[in-house]
């Protein structure tokens, strides 16, 4: 199928919402039943049933045949959203980033339940004047005083800046992104091996106003 331009702002609304998308996408793949399409989406027959008539009446579904149980397919394969009918960019942004947000998130704090169930915060200003927050476990006063082996086991959870020309950042994106390839071919074949959660973003800072 060619892809299909939305023009309607409500529909377009709705497919941005990852939680609402996952529900239409297996009809996208091919036609499906509502308890087929229930099972690749992990949502139960009743509640997607609702979104199936909802997808219909925004013209996102449509109904295959006449024979029982009915039978749904997506109009398109794939979809095209006009955001200037639809959302603001950095919202669409933040709402597209948000599942693997969330995710990261929850697999930073099982990583700091690991180590300890008892956390403080600590607030200072560092060396260059700027206020900094962190976590230590509460036994110990200061991240640097954690033993060496706890200290390891803490998560890659950081972000800072750094002033580079634009030469500098393309060489340092390159380098991130060999080293991001050279692990994916590495990668465990180990079914029983851990899964981690990657995530890299080097881009240029621009404070909002």
């Amino acid at each position: 199928m060619a892809g299909a331009t939305l023009l309607d702002s409500e529909a377009g609304r709705v497919l941005l919402d990852f939680s609402r998308a996952r529900l239409l996408a297996p009809f996208m793949a091919r036609p499906m039943t509502i308890p087929e399409a229930a099972r690749y989406a992990r949502s139960s027959p009743s509640a997607l049933a609702y979104w199936v008539r909802r997808f219909v009446d925004l013209g996102l579904l449509r109904q295959v045949g006449e024979r029982k149980p009915h039978t749904y397919q997506a109009v398109s394969a794939e979809f095209m959203v006009d955001l200037s009918r639809t959302a603001p960019l950095d919202a669409v942004i933040a709402q597209m980033n948000q599942p693997g947000t969330d995710r990261l998130s929850h697999s930073i704090t099982q990583q700091y339940q690991r180590i300890s169930e008892d956390w403080m915060i600590r607030i200072y200003v560092d060396d260059n004047n700027l206020l900094r927050q962190e976590l230590v476990p509460s036994p110990f006063p200061t991240q640097a005083a954690l033993p060496e082996e706890i200290r390891q086991q803490l998560p890659l959870d950081t972000f800072g800046l750094i002033r580079l020309n634009r030469r500098q950042a393309k060489r340092l994106a390159d380098a991130l992104m060999a080293v991001v390839l050279e692990a994916f071919q590495e990668q465990s074949e180990d079914q029983n091996d851990d899964n981690y959660f990657l995530h890299i973003a080097l881009t240029r800072d621009t404070p909002p106003e």
